[in-house]
């Protein structure tokens, strides 16, 4: 009878359910599901600390943005229409564009009135870009948005999620956030039994039980 039970306790226990087995099987297929995301947002976020290693290094005695060619024609043409509507006969000396820190970028127009009249300059600052609302202005801000790719913001959103949508930005944020804590939670979870068998396998190792050799 007593063979009997010890069999059928054995039994039992063999198919109770093992809690730390579940935690670890889910431990391990999370981890392998989530493998791609948290590698993304790690070397995401390595980019956004270091700018440096994709971006072009900035120079200070350079202009802080280029001057947009179609934005400069418009303030050179509005330049010469206040030089020629003071005088029909206005004679056209010099055209510059320039770049104030201050100002930004500007268009120069000097000429004389009139043969015997001094020199006259006109100032017309170019605008930053074009009016969207104006044909031209929106051929501008297409190629401008193909050409000047902000490489910085495509990272940004990769690492945020902005770029699935802004409605799936919440999902890849938040589920990746909770991702992360369940793993790590489950981590320290399955550490513990690992540890407590380490500790009492030194308890019970042949150097820490007690010499009863010598009493006998």
């Amino acid at each position: 009878m007593a063979a009997r039970f010890s069999v059928s306790e054995r039994v039992v226990r063999a198919s109770a359910i093992n809690p730390l087995k579940i935690v670890r099987c889910l431990h391990r297929w999370v981890g392998l599901v989530a493998t791609l995301p948290c590698i993304l947002v790690a070397g995401t976020g390595l980019l956004l600390v270091h700018p440096g290693w994709y971006q072009p290094p900035k120079h200070r005695d350079l202009p802080a943005e280029p001057v947009h060619p179609a934005a400069a024609g418009s303030a050179l043409q509005t330049t010469l229409q206040m030089a020629y509507s003071e005088s029909s006969g206005f004679r056209l000396k010099q055209v510059d564009i320039r770049y104030d820190r201050k100002k930004g970028w500007m268009v120069l127009v000097k000429g004389h009135l009139s043969e015997s009249s001094p020199e006259k300059q006109f100032v017309q600052a170019i605008a930053p870009r074009l009016p969207p609302t104006t044909e031209l202005g929106r051929k501008v801000e297409n190629v401008e948005a193909l050409a000047n790719l902000d490489v910085k913001k495509t990272v940004n959103d990769l690492h945020t999620g902005k770029i699935f949508g802004t409605y799936a930005a919440w999902i890849w944020a938040d589920g990746l956030a909770g991702v992360l804590i369940f793993l790590a939670a489950t981590g320290v979870i399955l550490s513990f039994p690992t540890l407590f068998c380490r500790r009492q396998k030194a308890g019970l190792s042949p150097e820490s039980q007690p010499n009863t050799e010598d009493g006998s």
